[in-house]
């Protein structure tokens, strides 16, 4: 006789109560063994299936896993390229190079400047030997002169009046280099009076000689200046292109420091993801 009794009573009791009688004890004995194997046969099924199952599952999942991963990595890659030179590491070498850009650009501005101011100079300087040559005055420079200290000391003076009046257009009255040329200016008159009263009168051929000389070396003195101003207008060309060129690169870098907290705070977004799909890959493995 087998007895089965579920305990209606306790409902929340996945459990049962079996109870067997034999007429001997022979006939008994082989009973408790046999159910006992029985039970342990099937939870032993059951629990492989169920290891079996959660085994698939969990490959399923890591493969699953795994494929985000290497996507989310991909994006990383992806988002390192597209803003190379944004990057918060990249930060303290963009405030280096910027640090150094804008050193060269001030002394690139600087020497333009000085460049500009020196064109200006020069092309007054050309324009003051022009009006003297159409007045008949030989401009300064001129070593054929020497043979007449009276016409040397006035082309001396001319040289001064146009170096002061180059210098007054860019420093004052009290500057140092002001108050020299008009100190020289004022000796230099005094000895044109001194050389008047003592000059003597030279032969006709000496002085149409000295004129043709005097007037070969007043073109080479001209040709002379023309050539510094062109050099000086291609040296103030290739300045501007630098300072053009050093403009454009600060900007840039600006550009970029200034971007650096945006892409800081999209690649942790972009990290955040990618931990977090390393720690579950981690774990399921």
């Amino acid at each position: 006789i087998l007895l089965v009794n579920e305990q209606p009573e306790r409902r929340d009791l996945n459990a049962f109560k079996i109870s067997f009688t034999a007429a001997r004890p022979t006939l008994a004995q082989p009973l408790p063994s046999r159910l006992t194997s029985l039970f342990i046969e099937a939870n032993l099924t059951t629990r492989t299936d169920q290891a079996r199952n959660t085994t698939t599952f969990l490959a399923a999942q890591l493969a699953d896993v795994e494929r985000q991963l290497s996507e989310q990595e991909r994006r990383l890659r992806d988002f390192k390229m597209e803003h190379l030179g944004e990057l918060p590491e990249q930060e303290a070498g963009n405030l280096a190079i910027l640090s150094g850009m804008q050193a060269q650009l001030q002394n690139t501005t600087a020497n333009l400047s000085r460049a500009q101011q020196q064109q200006v100079y020069f092309e007054s300087l050309l324009r003051s030997y022009r009006d003297l040559a159409r007045k008949g005055i030989t401009s300064p420079g001129v070593d054929g002169l020497k043979s007449n200290p009276l016409r040397t000391a006035q082309g001396d003076l001319a040289k001064l009046e146009v170096e002061l009046d180059a210098l007054t257009q860019r420093y004052t009255a009290q500057h140092p280099e002001v108050v020299r040329v008009e100190r020289e200016i004022a000796r230099k008159k005094k000895q044109i009076e001194a050389l008047k009263s003592t000059e003597v009168p030279a032969e006709t051929d000496s002085a149409e000689a000295a004129s043709i000389s005097s007037g070969d070396q007043e073109d080479t003195a001209m040709a002379q200046l023309k050539s510094q101003i062109q050099a000086n207008r291609l040296e103030i060309e290739s300045l501007a292109k630098d300072e053009k060129r050093l403009k454009s690169s600060v900007a840039e870098y600006q550009a970029r420091l200034n971007s650096t907290p945006i892409r800081e705070q999209q690649l942790s977004e972009v990290l955040r993801d990618y931990d977090l799909l390393k720690k579950h890959y981690a774990d399921l493995l």
